[in-house]
């Protein structure tokens, strides 16, 4: 016979049902290590060119997979609530997505957006290498006139 859920559980599940839909059973994250290659930037929007997949930035990096647990029926509950994996318990409601406030820095849902970030970032560190190229010249020029003096 399966426990009776506490009133903190029932509350839970009322927020779940109720509030947010039970977001956090309609998706999957994986961490992805920091892209640091062309290589890697293209597989990242190669990642984006499918459906329900997006990456976004908290401190590291994650790719979201928008797929629904098999075991969420049509009233956003679980029907495997006893034997659900522990990842499942230990999510805590307080932290829920459910407010809409990710806390996601970045966040791409699209090839598109992901390119235009990434050509802006690259057009930026380029600009920073011209800058600094220009002013060690600068030094470099500077130090050989009062090599010269």
């Amino acid at each position: 016979m399966a426990r009776k859920r506490s009133a903190k559980e029932e509350d839970h599940a009322r927020v779940c049902q109720e509030k947010c839909g039970a977001r956090c059973c309609r998706y999957i994250t994986v961490i992805l290590p920091p892209p640091k290659t062309k290589a890697d930037f293209d597989e990242w929007s190669w990642f984006l060119a499918h459906e329900n997949i997006a990456i976004y930035f908290t401190g590291q990096w994650h790719m979201e997979v928008r797929n629904k647990c098999r075991y969420l029926d049509d009233q956003n509950r679980c029907t495997i609530y006893e034997r659900r994996p522990d990842v499942c318990r230990e999510y805590e409601v307080e932290s829920c997505e459910f407010s809409g406030d990710t806390g996601h820095k970045l966040h791409f849902e699209t090839k598109e957006e992901f390119d235009k970030w990434w050509e802006a970032k690259r057009r930026r560190e380029r600009a920073r290498r011209k800058k600094r190229t220009k002013a060690a010249q600068s030094r470099r020029k500077k130090t050989a006139e009062r090599k010269a003096r």
